[in-house]
């Protein structure tokens, strides 16, 4: 009986824990006022992925893809206690043998500090429930395959690889050279 009630109190403790820090979690669509955080955001992401940071000029056209009248992508930024802790980019790509919208999840990252506290979880959870929203067939995206952490994480959730596929790339030096050439 003590045992059982222990129990109880436990759960009921944690309960409250979660509750108190879902009530300082917010998840806030990225505008100008607070665009300084995502650019904080993806130079650690870069840093996290042994990769350079995007110029300066990049942040400008990401800045006025988001901010635009019609953006090409969403950002959200998340805050715990007013304090970012991690961001989410994607944008709304059409899976034509589907016949519906997919969630193409560009980025998602939590700070090195707070991860395994359920920040990311959040984060995803957050991106699930927008491609419910936007009536979506499925939700892609990419991950480094040397970043086991982050594959074990998207498994949790019942994500598996998508098999037979490969990512094929133009860089932007390429579009240029063959758009130049006549066909």
């Amino acid at each position: 009986m003590q045992k059982e009630k222990n129990n109880a109190t436990s759960i009921n403790r944690r309960e409250n824990q979660i509750r108190k820090k879902m009530k300082d979690l917010k998840i806030v669509r990225v505008h100008k006022n607070n665009f300084k955080d995502l650019v904080l955001m993806i130079k650690k992401l870069a840093k996290y992925l042994k990769q350079e940071a995007p110029e300066p000029k990049a942040f400008q056209r990401l800045k006025k893809g988001l901010l635009a009248r019609n953006p090409q992508c969403e950002a959200y930024i998340e805050t715990f206690k007013g304090k970012p802790v991690g961001c989410v980019i994607f944008y709304i790509a059409y899976a034509s043998f589907l016949g519906k919208p997919t969630l193409f999840l560009e980025d998602l990252f939590v700070l090195k500090e707070k991860r395994v506290q359920g920040f990311g979880k959040n984060l995803f959870l957050f991106c699930v429930k927008k491609a419910k929203e936007k009536k979506c067939g499925r939700i892609d995206w990419r991950v480094l395959q040397r970043d086991q952490n982050t594959i074990n994480f998207y498994k949790k959730f019942g994500a598996k690889q998508a098999r037979d596929w490969s990512i094929y790339r133009l860089d932007e030096k390429t579009i240029n050279a063959i758009s130049k050439k006549k066909s």
